[in-house]
């Protein structure tokens, strides 16, 4: 029996959210009489652990592994250079080791502030090819800079999830457009919940706004939440679920919004959850009021679900909705247009199943987990063939 292929994924997040859920669903998808997977975790290692494994892979704790910040859902500020100057060399020396036990024959970074481990294989080991992933749009100017000059160095390949991420890197080197994608067998019309109205005790007639994200200035939650605070003290039967706080979250930013809710009956606050569909399938709008542009699986997943959505009209949700036909656009500084297109979707059932049906054909059509995998897997392939070519394959 021919030896497998191992991959080794780097993956970097800290929480629940939809890296590595777009992680998972890859590994998910990959052949694993042909692929031997890895994962390397670092801050999400006891949180994810369980996910991966679930899906076939072997999964390793990188203890001093970390990403360096400078895309704009990780702005720079005290902590996060604090972060970033304190796992540089732990990074880039660990990585190292990993390596040599592993000893992959292909690497795939999960994201692009991976720049430093990617720059440490690429010194240790120019033999192994890596692809790393765009999974944010970079910041401009030096810090973004940090990150394209070492990915620029170190990377053979780019997969983005849009396009304006992909804009983002100004990279020279090959960047494919895949869209993250939706696993229909878990994401689809057919599930059915209440569990938001169940645990919140609200009238089967109750409109239910779910704001499924990290809960961060970046995301938005607080902006949105402060402007329709007038809209939900008319309506008291529209309630707004946030779900995506972090237990460990002291921030200012959050207790703003806590206290919102303690003065608004139909506001209400999650922790990060794992019955991601049945969340979804319990709401009736999904809500992504993001403040800077980025990639939003949950409106994906509400689409493959039927659930329309509603989101800032800024990059990367864009190319995610088609306004006025799968969902709508609104005006992210003031979020004027919100109300209007709101009560319109909760109170014309006619035009709401309109929107529904294009959102899962758009879905399909765009988010399919078996298609977009194995443009991945296509990417793996011309890359070890490229290898096997130049006489490079097995130099480790």
């Amino acid at each position: 029996m021919p030896e497998k292929t191992k991959i080794m994924y780097v993956h970097h997040g800290g929480n629940h959210g939809g890296a590595p859920r777009s992680l998972a669903f890859l590994i998910n998808e990959l052949d694993k009489e042909k692929y031997d997977p890895y994962v390397i975790c670092h801050l999400d290692f006891e949180k994810n652990k369980e996910l991966f494994e679930s899906v076939g892979a072997h999964v390793i704790q990188g203890k001093y592994i970390g990403g360096w910040h400078g895309s704009t859902v990780a702005p720079i500020n005290i902590g996060t250079l604090k972060f970033n100057i304190r796992h540089l060399l732990p990074s880039y020396l660990e990585i190292k080791k990993i390596v040599r036990d592993i000893r992959p024959d292909i690497v795939h970074l999960n994201s692009t502030c991976l720049c430093f481990v990617a720059q440490s294989i690429r010194k240790s080991f120019p033999y192994i090819p890596i692809i790393c992933h765009v999974r944010e749009p970079l910041l401009d100017g030096f810090w973004g800079d940090i990150l394209r000059k070492n990915c620029e160095a170190a990377v053979d390949r780019f997969i983005a999830i849009e396009q304006y991420d992909a804009d983002s890197l100004h990279t020279k080197k090959r960047i494919d457009i895949i869209y993250n994608f939706v696993d229909f067998s878990t994401y689809n019309e057919n599930i059915k919940s209440n569990c938001l109205r169940e645990e919140l005790n609200l009238d089967t007639n109750s409109k239910v706004l779910l704001c499924l994200a990290r809960v961060c200035q970046a995301n938005g939650a607080l902006e949105f939440t402060s402007a329709i605070i007038p809209l939900l003290q008319r309506r008291k039967d529209i309630h707004l679920c946030i779900v995506g706080v972090n237990p460990d979250d002291h921030s200012d930013y959050l207790k703003e919004l806590r206290k919102l809710e303690m003065q608004n009956s139909n506001i209400h606050l999650f922790n990060f959850r794992r019955d991601v569909p049945q969340v979804i399938a319990s709401s009736d709008l999904m809500i992504a009021p993001f403040q800077v542009p980025h990639f939003a699986r949950s409106i994906i997943e509400a689409g493959a679900m039927g659930v329309p959505s509603i989101a800032s009209n800024i990059g990367g949700l864009r190319e995610l909705i088609i306004d006025g036909v799968t969902g709508f656009l609104v005006n992210n500084a003031t979020f004027d247009e919100f109300e209007r297109v709101c009560e319109h979707l909760c109170d014309d059932q006619n035009e709401y199943n309109t929107i529904s049906m294009n959102a899962i054909r758009f879905a399909h059509d765009n988010f399919d987990s078996v298609k977009n995998a194995q443009k991945t897997f296509t990417i793996y392939e011309e890359m070890l063939q490229k290898t096997v070519a130049c006489g490079l394959h097995g130099r480790l």
